[in-house]
């Protein structure tokens, strides 16, 4: 008999929701690596004091040669204000300083070999115990290249807390690298539009890049494709990949900005835990598809108004007939016998034993008071940030298809359904395209006013979790694009990319609000 058997899936999940709450497998997933790492004379003096200090960044930038990663991890560096340390640099730096670990490296830097492991690994150890760089955090570059030198770093207590890849093709990066022309005198390599020369050199003086500094690359290339999988299976529980087909040349700003509004994603940590989602929006942000989504991937319960709605009506009860009048106006349903409703649904067994993902709801003061009343809080608040006009356009533009039940935008129409409505009986093809009640502009501008005070509402009641206070539970996923799917199982990329975020979102604790590092 297994302990599980011993206590109910209940109480499995009380216990579940209190370390989610407070963060308690977080804690003692970090506080455990860094007693193994560290080996303090006093354990436990040793995890008081770390428990005091303010967290700080320490991130593994990681990227193919020639990329303008470097470029990157300045930009965040700035805006993190940490330590950027790029490992040809720091091994230069020490060479120039002659010190015990720079006169090491020197012979094996000068011929272009790789200098040993051990030394690196020491230089980067060193600088991060710097004291000036414990109070700020770090972001390292250039290192490590295998998975070897990757495991040689946990050996040595070199830790990070997020592993971030940028993804780029190698024919991207062939191509930048053979509109560059190079300096024969300063043996230095310039890209006329995203790293031009100096002032003083002018490009036609330069040359076609040398077939040794093309061979050269290549094979730095080979080498990061081969070792790659390796490194990042290293990282598993940190690694965030960011792809970008097209290259970052011109884009680091952007590209930095992004990494940098999802530092606050925390490591994966395998804990029991039970989902209690509230999904929250405007109307038209795509609450409900994505509810869907999470529901049949994680088997957590969807719970809605107008399923609870629907379910009362198919009852055949006397106030399931009261509730046949908002069908189609889900929104105008007495508030009290909602409440009501959702309350009973949220308290059931299946909801209890599985988690639940509710789906629109609350979306005022008086509803959030409700649930706090019968004791039913969420564990975690996604609010899908989409521009009010985008979700207008979603709204209006929403039409079904009444021969196949499909939902289509009419800004947006697929190439079949498109040819469909321009062919000679275009009057009767556009009405198999029915624009549904609660769709009507009126009707949809409405309810945007009634929700103009939503986020700032929510953010008020669950918050944002802070380093400090550890609280919030809310968290922004962005959803853009107007476009719905062919048919409900191939939805628009951009709910695809939103159900992404979220499935790397609740595989890990509330993420951060990363303007409080």
């Amino acid at each position: 008999m297994e302990m599980k058997d011993l206590i109910s899936k209940k109480k499995i999940n009380g216990f579940a929701e209190y370390a989610d709450k407070h963060d308690i497998f977080n804690i003692f997933h970090d506080m455990l690596q860094k007693l193994l790492t560290k080996q303090p004379m006093d354990p436990i003096e040793y995890m008081i004091e770390h428990l005091q200090q303010p967290q700080v960044p320490s991130i593994i930038l990681h990227g193919i040669t020639t990329s303008n990663t470097k470029v990157v991890g300045s930009i965040l560096a700035r805006k993190l204000n940490c330590e950027h340390i790029v490992v040809s640099e720091l091994i230069k730096e020490a060479i120039e300083m002659k010190t015990s670990l720079g006169v090491q490296a020197e012979s094996y830097y000068n011929d272009r070999r790789m200098v040993p492991d051990n030394i690196v690994i020491s230089l980067i150890f060193k600088k991060i115990q710097d004291q000036s760089v414990v109070n700020r955090g770090w972001i390292l570059q250039g290192y490590p290249k295998t998975r070897e030198q990757a495991l040689l770093m946990k050996r040595k207590g070199i830790i990070a807390d997020s592993f971030i890849l940028l993804d780029i093709s190698e024919e991207t990066v062939n191509k930048y690298i053979s509109d560059m022309k190079y300096d024969t005198k300063t043996s230095t390599a310039y890209h006329e539009k995203y790293n031009p020369p100096p002032n003083n050199i002018r490009l036609d003086n330069l040359i076609d890049i040398p077939v040794e500094f093309l061979i050269r690359i290549k094979n730095k290339i080979e080498f990061y494709n081969r070792n790659l999988p390796n490194i990042a299976n290293c990282f598993k529980s940190i690694y965030r990949s960011y792809y970008y087909p097209d290259g970052i040349y011109g884009k680091e700003e952007d590209v930095a900005n992004a990494i940098y509004n999802n530092l606050g994603q925390r490591p994966i940590i395998d804990n029991p835990f039970c989902l209690k989602i509230a999904i929250a929006g405007l109307p038209g942000s795509g609450k409900t598809l994505l509810s869907e989504f999470i529901a049949k991937r994680y088997g957590v319960v969807h719970v809605s108004v107008e399923n609870v709605i629907l379910e009362e009506i198919s009852t055949n009860s006397e106030l399931g007939f009261i509730l046949k009048s908002f069908v189609n106006h889900y929104n105008k349903a007495p508030k009290d016998i909602v409440l009501d409703l959702i309350v009973r649904r949220l308290k059931k067994e299946d909801c209890e034993q599985n988690g639940w993902i509710l789906d629109g709801y609350p979306t005022t003061q008086e509803e959030i008071d409700g649930l706090n009343k019968f004791e039913i809080y969420p564990n975690r608040l996604i609010y899908l940030d989409v521009p009010k006009e985008t979700c207008i356009s979603r709204l209006v533009d929403r039409r079904i298809d009444t021969k196949t039940g499909y939902r289509h935008n009419i800004q947006n129409l697929p190439p079949e359904i498109e040819k469909m409505v321009g062919n000679a009986q275009q009057q009767q093809s556009l009405s198999k395209l029915r624009q549904q009640e609660h769709d009507k502009k009126s009707y949809v501008l409405e309810r945007m006013e009634e929700m103009a005070d939503l986020k700032e509402i929510l953010i008020k009641n669950y918050k944002y979790k802070s380093r400090i206070t550890n609280e919030g539970i809310m968290q922004n996923i962005e959803v853009d694009g107007i476009g719905e799917g062919v048919n409900p199982d191939c939805p628009s990329s951009s709910m695809n990319r939103a159900y992404d975020i979220i499935k790397g979102t609740l595989m890990r604790p509330v993420p951060y609000k990363i303007s409080n590092y």
